[in-house]
């Protein structure tokens, strides 16, 4: 799917949460979840972004986030992640492969929209503007331990992407949830807290 295909169908299921979460919090009179209150989040990719690449995972993609809940079916977050991952790669000229690892990085700002009548479930979507850099060392195969690279380079890009995820409350506070979406990992999971 194209990411701006993507994003469309994210904003537009995002637009449908808010006004089916405005209607049933005014047939519950008050039963919404509260407002004001910062969650924080740290998970681990399960299929990291490089995977079409065929890369090997040398470190797993990992996140944290934090977000602060402006309303009750409304938040603005930031979220940072990093992997290390590396695969054999033929550069243009050459004829033998080379290895090549990427140190990728990434930082975005949320904004989601969420669901408030799903009893522990709750469901949300939205969209990340990110900043990804490549930190990327090239070495000759048979040369991976080798402390230094033969060549250095890094890339950077600026990505708007959409995402849509669900989490499910173990305690008041404590909630597990799963995300897909661009940036760091295509599709994550990890644990999440409340500070109400």
């Amino acid at each position: 799917m194209k990411p701006i295909t993507l994003s469309l169908l994210a904003t537009m299921i995002a637009l449908m949460m808010i006004q089916t979460a405005n209607a049933q919090c005014s047939a519950k009179k008050g039963r919404c979840k509260k407002t004001d209150f910062w969650e924080v989040q740290a998970g681990a990719g399960l299929l990291p972004t490089f995977l079409k690449d065929k890369t090997q995972s040398l470190m797993p993609p990992v996140l944290l986030g934090t977000s602060y809940r402006l309303r009750t079916n409304i938040s603005l977050g930031l979220q940072v992640g990093t992997s290390i991952s590396e695969a054999q790669r033929t550069l243009p000229g050459e004829t033998s492969p080379s290895l090549h690892r990427n140190h990728y990085t990434t930082v975005g700002l949320r904004a989601a929209a969420h669901t408030t009548t799903l009893n522990r479930w709750e469901v949300y979507g939205g969209m990340m503007a990110g900043y990804g850099i490549s930190r990327v060392e090239i070495r000759e195969i048979g040369q991976q331990k080798s402390p230094e690279p033969s060549e250095k380079y890094t890339k950077e890009k600026v990505y708007l992407s959409a995402f849509l995820g669900g989490r499910y409350a173990v305690t008041p506070k404590l909630g597990v949830f799963t995300e897909l979406g661009m940036g760091v990992s295509v599709l994550t999971g990890g644990v999440s807290w409340r500070f109400q």
